[in-house]
Formats: structure tokens, sequence, C-alpha cells
């Protein structure tokens, strides 16, 4: 399990996103955005950016966030 805040994947909040994958910790943030944008109104313009994303910019952000999940200590599941 690893765990990175949403500012830390690109977000706007301190909110942990857990997963065992990556692809599960993408799931999860997605799933935060969803939820926190009712909150947190901010959180729309993460899921329009990420919807407007070209295949290029997707792909380096995907890179960037590879890296960040690898560099991420392994912690318990809580």
């Amino acid at each position: 399990m690893k765990t990175l805040t949403c500012l830390e994947i690109d977000g706007i909040c301190d909110t942990p996103i857990e997963g065992q994958t990556p692809e599960q910790m993408l799931n999860n943030r997605l799933r935060h955005l969803a939820e926190a944008v009712r909150i947190y109104p901010e959180h729309q313009e993460v899921l329009d950016k990420i919807r407007l994303m070209s295949e290029h910019e997707q792909a380096q952000w995907e890179a960037e966030f590879m890296e960040k999940w690898n560099s991420a200590p392994d912690t318990e599941n809580h």
C-alpha cells in the first residue's frame, strides 16, 4: 500500500489517496476528486484538466505520476 496526498498527485488538498497499485491509486484519486468537488469546488478544475489533456500531456503526466509512485514509501494497511 502506498499513500500520496491529493496535492502531491496534482490536486489541491491534503487528503491522503491510497492504493495497492498505481491504477488503484488513480481510481481512488478520481473518486476523491468527484466526491470532494461538492465540498471544494476547486477540485472541478483538476477534473477539467484531466479531461482536456492531449495524449502527449497524458503520457507526460503518467510518467511524472509513476516517478512519485515509485519514490513513495510502502505503508502498512490500516
